[in-house]
């Protein structure tokens, strides 16, 4: 059993991760009841062909799920209490993406805004490469997103926060990644004003691999 996040919605603890229930072996999410754990189930049954839970976050009155799902869905899907609905991030190559990483954040890109981090390319028609965000009504690109150009590949966005070092509130990325935007950066970079940025000399790899999994 692996639990790698928890969120409070509707005054509710939710889990997401993968584990074994009496009601369901290998859920992704799960409601705590008070007195057991129930897995989320519907007509529109996100969590039927979600393959692992990564990430939980309460946006715009719904709560956020995201993972890696089964080859033709999407790895992210917000669940309002009755249905999920899917939110079109996705590999262009067909291939099993990530959600590693959801955040809300107000004041940087406009208002109420949430972010997404991971290993994914495309976010409905665009190219987005490790991180998106979503403005409640559109996904929009973050510059030219994150990437790993020795290895030839799209960055890795494993955590996401966001932080005011006094020239404004920012969201920080941490993961595996070497190019923010096209800047030179080590597995962690700030998105502020519409660009990415370094943060000093970021925190490079101690062995190869090495990611940011927590900000």
């Amino acid at each position: 059993m692996v639990i790698r996040a928890v969120e409070v919605f509707n005054g509710e603890l939710y889990a997401a991760g993968t584990f074994d229930l009496a009601a369901q072996a290998g859920a992704t999410i799960a409601r705590w009841s008070g007195l057991t754990w129930v897995p989320l189930k519907s007509g529109a049954d996100h969590s039927s062909y979600m393959v692992d839970g990564y990430s939980l976050r309460v946006y715009n009155g719904e709560l956020w799920f995201g993972g890696t799902a089964s080859v033709g869905h999407a790895s992210l899907a917000s669940w309002n209490g009755l249905l999920f609905t899917e939110r079109s991030l996705r590999l262009a190559s067909g291939g099993g993406c990530f959600v590693y990483a959801l955040h809300a954040a107000d004041g940087i890109d406009g208002s109420n805004c949430l972010y997404a981090g991971g290993d994914f390319d495309t976010a409905a028609s665009l190219t987005v490469n490790g991180t998106a965000r979503w403005d409640g009504v559109d996904w929009f690109a973050l510059g030219t997103g994150v990437s790993r150009p020795a290895a030839g590949l799209i960055g890795v966005v494993k955590s996401l926060e966001d932080f005011d070092d006094g020239a404004g509130v920012a969201v920080y990325a941490g993961g595996d990644f070497d190019l923010a935007g096209g800047v030179s950066v080590a597995n962690v970079a700030r998105w502020r004003g519409g660009a990415w940025s370094a943060v000093s000399a970021g925190l490079p790899d101690a062995t190869p691999g090495a990611e940011v999994l927590a900000l």
